[in-house]
């Protein structure tokens, strides 16, 4: 249980916060790892994310080809999940006042570490993918994840406090700014998988049992859909993934808490419903397994849902839609 602090322990809390934060920090050092970079680091770089872009898969060594049976996977997930706390632990500290200075560009430099890493690791995969069958191939490499930052966004994300989310979406930030240098423009940034991996992660909260994973959740969709410049193309692709986890936060919300995050979950999904059917040829209305037929299916399912707010955001979707697309609602809804 807290008690009150004394005068002396209160003096001594600010010392005993920051060397917490330099075990911290060298432990996160200790698992990342370091490595002497080559003097055209940055060129090299450039031309791997060019390749990226361009899904030049023929060029280099297939990384993901050898064995490493000899070494523990069973190490390598602890590792994994030491380093996720130690990356949510970094990030709660840099909404501590005294710890803000210090901790912010070391968070930076990781974020930026990662998205090298990330880019790295994405190309290795798709070359791999990409090979013909080698029935000697190995398992590929053991290493600790880089992508463990996406459930560390999401997870920070669902704090209470604002402070703490302002951490997250400034992680989001750095890490879209950063990958935008690295591709030599934002509208190819897009092709970088983690991205991917993160909206997988925030739906995947939508889900959790627990009502603030599912407000980490809404709060990172929304900030994906409306405030990084990803294409309608690209938020087209998911969608009827995006449009689930959303019903599924308003129908699982507890009655008893703020409206707050129900509220947020609708708005969202007017924002990717809009977003992502302007230009829909109106042929896809009666096509079926067209993405037009399939989010208007389920928007008119959820129309009969015992929830009113439910009920109430698949109407008001439904509606929008229409208006969208530049059709009567009663043409959305007879082919369903």
């Amino acid at each position: 249980r807290e008690q009150p602090k004394a005068a002396a322990a209160k003096k001594s809390d600010a010392f005993h916060k920051q060397q917490a934060l330099n075990l911290v920090k060298a432990q996160i050092k200790l698992l990342v790892g370091y490595d002497n970079l080559p003097e055209d680091f940055a060129r090299l770089v450039r031309l791997q994310a060019n390749d990226l872009f361009d899904k030049n898969y023929d060029v280099g060594h297939d990384l993901f080809s050898k064995s490493e049976r000899e070494k523990s996977a069973a190490k390598k997930d602890a590792q994994q999940a030491t380093l996720l706390k130690l990356i949510k632990a970094a990030m709660l500290a840099a909404a501590v006042p005294e710890l803000k200075q210090d901790v912010t560009p070391f968070l930076d430099g990781l974020y930026k570490h990662l998205t090298i890493l990330e880019l790295g690791r994405s190309l290795g995969q798709e070359k791999h993918a990409k090979r013909p069958f080698e029935p000697l191939s190995g398992e590929g490499p053991v290493f600790v994840d880089s992508r463990v930052i996406a459930d560390a966004i999401a997870d920070t994300l669902s704090s209470d406090s604002a402070d703490v989310r302002d951490v997250a979406f400034n992680a989001l930030d750095t890490m879209w700014k950063s990958a935008a240098m690295i591709f030599g423009a934002e509208d190819r940034v897009e092709r970088l998988p983690f991205f991917r991996e993160l909206t997988k992660s925030l739906i995947h909260h939508c889900f959790e049992e627990e009502w603030f994973s599912k407000s980490g959740g809404t709060a990172g969709i929304d900030y994906i859909v409306n405030k990084l410049n990803f294409s309608a193309a690209w938020l087209k692709d998911r969608q009827l993934e995006l449009i689930r986890a959303l019903f599924f936060v308003m129908k699982d919300m507890p009655q008893d808490l703020p409206a707050n995050v129900r509220v947020q979950a609708k708005d969202v999904l007017q924002d990717i419903i809009r977003k992502c059917n302007q230009g829909t040829p109106t042929t896809d209305i009666g096509t079926a397994n067209t993405l037009l037929h399939n989010v208007s299916n389920k928007l008119v399912g959820e129309v009969s849902h015992m929830n009113r707010h439910v009920r109430e955001a698949a109407q008001d979707g439904l509606r929008l839609l229409a208006e969208v697309v530049g059709v009567k609602l009663y043409e959305i809804v007879k082919p369903v």
